[in-house]
């Protein structure tokens, strides 16, 4: 995602650096302008990678941070460090961390003492932004100024950046629309047909709804496109690495397993646990989500989805 939105920016006319933590892939890049884990994508002109972070920011207004969620902290706090200017800063990770369930922007603001943080998020599998295929993203942040500068410095004749106020609730949609995304692969690793398919996607839909309002977020953004037209994206698309997951472990393969055989580890692994964690914190009832996490750690079989679909779901509230 960091070498697509780099790519975008770039193909928009605006001087962006790309930060690699490995020195030989920021060299070939700048050498071949490709990715080598998407070479048959060219990239602009203009995109120079480098693995000096300070480097990357330096003289920069805008920031984007596309890391895993587990290097997530660690990476804000080298910017911190750097943050000898006014920064605008967007992370594009959906993810929670797990020993704090912060969210990303967030630790973004703890980690970097600035207040003008933000999110990307929506529907957006990275090689058809890369394709110039039409694509919308939303950036959410309390800043005015963020959220100009993100539609500036985004968009392109194909991809479309829109913009919201409330951070909280769309990235919390953002991120728990993951736990039904590997539970619609659950069930299709069970084969499982549409009609139960979709029970699961309505029903897992309303519980992060449902979960989301007792932390404080809007339902509404669960029904754009950071919550379901993600979800839509997340539980259909060959290329997500959630639905793979989930169909793996619906076939029976371990977490470890089904890992082991993935590119990288999906963040939906940690959306899962972080929902569960926050689900008994505040006494949710949320047993879809629950029962997805019982099948990714391995305390149930996938037979535990149907069983569960075929309780009534206000049963125990």
């Amino acid at each position: 995602m960091g070498t697509t939105l780099a790519h975008a920016m770039a193909s928009g006319g605006h001087e962006c650096a790309l930060w690699c933590h490995d020195p030989e892939t920021a060299r070939a890049l700048n050498r071949d302008r490709r990715h080598p884990a998407r070479p048959r994508f060219e990239l602009a002109p203009t995109l120079r990678a480098t693995a000096s972070l300070e480097e990357a920011v330096a003289g920069s207004s805008l920031v984007v941070v596309a890391v895993p969620s587990a290097g997530f902290r660690k990476t804000a706090e080298s910017l911190g460090a750097l943050a000898g200017e006014r920064r605008l800063l967007l992370s594009a990770t959906k993810g929670i961390e797990l020993a704090t369930l912060s969210c990303m922007s967030t630790i973004l603001r703890e980690a970097t003492h600035l207040s003008e943080v933000g999110a990307i998020m929506g529907p957006n599998i990275t090689p058809e932004i890369m394709d110039g295929q039409l694509t919308a993203i939303l950036v959410a942040s309390p800043s005015r100024a963020l959220r100009d500068l993100s539609v500036e410095a985004l968009s392109t004749p194909r991809l479309r950046v829109e913009v919201a106020e409330d951070l909280q609730s769309l990235e919390l949609a953002s991120v728990l629309k993951n736990v039904v995304a590997i539970a619609i692969g659950i069930g299709v690793g069970r084969g499982m047909g549409f009609n139960a398919l979709g029970l699961i996607f309505a029903r897992g839909l309303a519980e992060i709804e449902a979960l989301g309002a007792r932390l404080g977020a809007d339902g509404q953004a669960f029904r754009g496109i950071a919550g379901a037209g993600d979800l839509f994206l997340t539980a259909s698309s060959p290329q997500s690495l959630n639905r793979r997951l989930g169909i793996e472990l619906g076939r029976g393969k371990k977490l470890d397993e089904a890992v082991r055989e993935m590119p990288e580890v999906p963040e939906g692994i940690g959306a899962v646990r972080a929902c569960r964690m926050l689900a008994r914190k505040l006494g949710s009832h949320v047993p879809l989500c629950e029962a997805t996490a019982r099948i990714l750690e391995g305390e149930e079989d996938g037979d535990e989805l149907e069983r569960v679909l075929m309780e009534s779901p206000g049963a125990k509230e």
